[in-house]
């Protein structure tokens, strides 16, 4: 799949792509679970697949954001990145199921 298809699914410029690809923007080492590993691996064959309607899309990314929140991923990144202290409650404010700032991007 071209550089420009993935920008164009992703909703990101292909110089941003181009970035990823080479580690030159998110090359963050960061343990997942195998679950949250499927997941990806799956959202990412149907998009390469061009299966994935908009609705498939946002409700992978919610479900794979879910699972990261709720293995305190986001907080370790937080914490590594000097930006938490042992006092910090913004994931707490995110741990509600019903949140995920997805949604209010985009219309299903």
């Amino acid at each position: 799949m071209k550089q420009r298809q993935i920008s164009e699914l992703l909703d990101i410029t292909q110089p941003a792509v181009s970035q990823y690809l080479s580690d030159k923007r998110g090359g963050r080492e960061v343990e997942l679970s195998d679950e949250i590993h499927k997941k990806i691996k799956e959202l990412a064959f149907q998009l390469k697949e061009g299966i994935a309607t908009d609705k498939d899309i946002i409700s992978n990314v919610c479900e794979i954001c879910k699972k990261t929140r709720a293995e305190d991923i986001l907080c370790m990144l937080h914490r590594e990145k000097g930006g938490s202290s042992d006092g910090c409650h913004n994931c707490d404010n995110m741990q509600n199921d019903s949140y995920c700032p997805h949604a209010f991007n985009y219309s299903i």
